[in-house]
């Protein structure tokens, strides 16, 4: 139509846009129009932006800058919708700490929402309390204080906020003390303090402060004890609903389900099938415990159906032999087992259940292949990309439709050269399917080093966007070419794409190559751009300094000041680098220790270093899933 584009109309783009890319572009379009951008324009650029991009900072200081030129007051709009978009905790507290440095009037919203990302992270929480307890009651009110107690979780924490509400002559309610008794975890005389408190307050027992209780307990006989002695009290409330908390206290591996059991029927408490399911969901594992309970089931009448068989088999994780001996006795009591039998015998054994049978043993019992059963199958470690792409064959003939989440499984298990990763793209195209940015960015994860440059051309000449995490494992391909390294941390940059992970993979190639004065530059720009670096960014700038080891230890010095923690790469990092200068530092070695079972997570991911050939990324997801292993953890969530 020939008409010059207005204000508006580049705000209503911004608004539309969803790329970091796109918002650049419409900003730079806006002053090649002689429109310079205004506070609604930032707001705008805001809502436009990627999930957790790089470029919120940026815009939260134009937005400052603006304000200054055009003499107005910055409001906390902008930070609100900036908060609201950060994907982690650490985005959000910088955005935070702009507020303050800017003097942004804060608003109760902003604390909310970065308390929400906030969870069993004490370092976290203690640099947003110190900011919420020079507050004033308006900006911080006593709903905010008390959803504080129950994210935080940490007694210290919890005992000045309730020490600060009040001070404030704020009364404390029963679910403030809920958060306290909360805190206390496993310590149960510190948990009864607290419910003395409260019933001094004259505060009433609500069910989350029963259920903070009965979380304190260690085992469920005590929790049953807790119930007793309530109800003795007259604190108790309606008893069934008590009973239905008992098995949360329970033990996972269901060394106290027995001892539970017995103690509920001694104290005449009456069953329902909902009981029933809940007690055998923790007693699963414990083969004499699980027949006491179905013993019981059919002496009272309620017959074990289906579900209730389900229920017991998905908890058997620690015991596979007897999640299959319960699906036989299902089948002997003549129900028929389902697909949900299968998908719990999945669910508590993974890819293991078909060491113990195979899948036409299972049909054969009534427990056809699904969905699930392929995604697990296509799971199993060292399965060939032929094996693969056979079976997905199979699946079309079943009648299932390869979702993408089914093709990214297929990735992490059969890639093992480039070979494969052809196979694997021959396999979309034939099926018509669009590679997604997540299956770009497994196959640059898994496939060789040499093929990732290749890979990531043909997977953009296909149309797929690249993203943050593309870049990360490009550049950690290329760590043995510093210099390819760097054209595409430079290409990032470009993009707009540069995020932490981006230069840490950077740091990462610089640490490799001892390139200290690069890798300091790298941390002070990451630091400037408010990306907020971690403790395993600090480690690679000490192992980056290596070959200096005063040098090294000023960085950890200046770590413990700003009281970043080490993940495990670091204090491998440091050691390193006390071992080669001679130097013995009890004070030091003491830091580095201090954190519960460093030394046994210290030995694992040195074993881990030896097999990943000193691949640091892969020697830290071999090392994370070593420690979940030696865990109570079951196999989907190792997966």
């Amino acid at each position: 139509k020939n008409a010059a584009p207005t204000r508006e109309v580049f705000h209503a783009l911004l608004g539309a846009s969803n790329a970091d890319s796109a918002v650049e572009a419409i900003v730079e379009g806006m002053r090649s129009c002689g429109f310079e951008p205004s506070s609604h324009t930032c707001r705008m650029a805001l809502t436009g932006l990627g999930h957790d991009s790089p470029l919120t900072t940026a815009v939260l200081v134009l937005t400052h800058e603006h304000a200054l030129l055009d003499s107005t007051n910055v409001t906390h709009q902008p930070y609100l919708c900036a908060i609201g978009k950060s994907g982690s905790a650490e985005r959000a507290i910088a955005c935070l700490e702009m507020m303050h440095s800017y003097d942004v009037p804060r608003v109760p919203a902003a604390y909310t929402l970065v308390i929400r990302r906030l969870s069993k992270r004490p370092a976290l929480l203690r640099r947003v309390w110190d900011y919420m307890r020079a507050e004033p009651a308006r900006v911080v009110p006593q709903s905010l204080l008390t959803n504080l107690l129950h994210i935080a979780r940490d007694l210290a924490i919890g005992q000045e906020v309730f020490a600060a509400m009040r001070e404030r002559g704020m009364e404390p309610d029963a679910y403030a003390y809920s958060g306290m008794i909360s805190a206390c975890g496993q310590r149960h005389d510190l948990a009864w303090e607290w419910f003395g408190a409260l019933v001094e307050a004259g505060r009433k027992v609500t069910p989350g402060v029963l259920k903070a209780m009965v979380l304190s307990c260690d085992g469920g006989v005590q929790a049953l004890e807790v119930i007793r002695r309530l109800e003795k009290l007259q604190r108790l409330g309606p008893k069934e609903e008590a009973l239905r908390l008992v098995p949360l206290a329970m033990a996972h591996d269901g060394s106290d389900a027995l001892a539970t059991f017995t103690r509920m029927q001694r104290d005449g408490v009456t069953f329902n099938r909902w009981l029933f399911h809940q007690l055998l969901s923790r007693a699963a594992p414990n083969p004499e415990a699980t027949r006491a309970i179905f013993e019981h089931m059919r002496r009272v009448g309620v017959l074990p159906n289906a579900a209730t068989y389900n229920t017991a088999i998905a908890h058997c994780r620690a015991r596979p032999e007897w999640g299959l001996e319960l699906a036989r006795q299902m089948v002997a009591q003549g129900l028929a087992p389902d697909t949900g039998t299968h998908n719990a015998l999945l669910e508590a054994l993974g890819v293991e259940l078909y060491e113990y049978a195979t899948p036409e043993q299972l049909e054969a019992m009534g427990m056809g292949m699904n969905e699930r059963s392929f995604s697990a199958l296509l799971r199993t470690p060292g399965l060939s990309m032929r094996s693969g792409l056979a079976l997905l064959d199979h699946m079309e003939q079943c009648g299932f439709a390869p979702a993408p989440s089914t093709f990214e499984a297929l990735i992490d298990s059969s890639l093992r050269d480039f070979g494969s990763a052809h196979a694997f793209l021959r396999a979309l195209d034939e099926r018509q399917l669009q590679p997604t940015t997540t299956v770009m960015n497994k196959l640059l994860r898994e496939c060789p080093r040499h093929d990732a440059e290749h890979v990531y051309q043909v997977l953009c000449g296909k149309g797929v966007l690249p993203d943050p995490e593309t870049f990360r494992w490009l550049v950690l391909a290329c760590r043995d070419r510093p210099e390819s390294a760097r054209e595409h941390f430079e290409e990032a940059r470009e993009r707009g794409l540069a995020s932490m992970a981006v230069y840490d993979a950077m740091l990462a190639v610089c640490a490799r190559h001892c390139a200290a004065e690069e890798a300091e530059l790298l941390f002070a720009e990451a630091h400037e751009k408010r990306l907020r670096p971690t403790g395993h960014s600090r480690a690679r700038v000490i192992a980056a300094c290596a070959a200096e080891p005063a040098r090294a230890l000023s960085h950890f010095r200046a770590m413990r000041e700003s009281g970043e923690e080490l993940d495990v790469a670091g204090v491998h990092a440091v050691l390193d680098v006390l071992n080669a200068s001679g130097r013995s530092d009890a004070r030091l070695l003491s830091e580095l220790f201090k954190r519960r079972g460093i030394s046994a997570e210290l030995r694992v991911y040195r074993e881990a270093l030896k097999e990943a050939d000193g691949d640091e990324e892969r020697a830290m997801d071999l090392c994370r899933r070593e420690m979940l292993r030696q865990t109570d953890m079951p196999p989907y969530a190792q997966w």
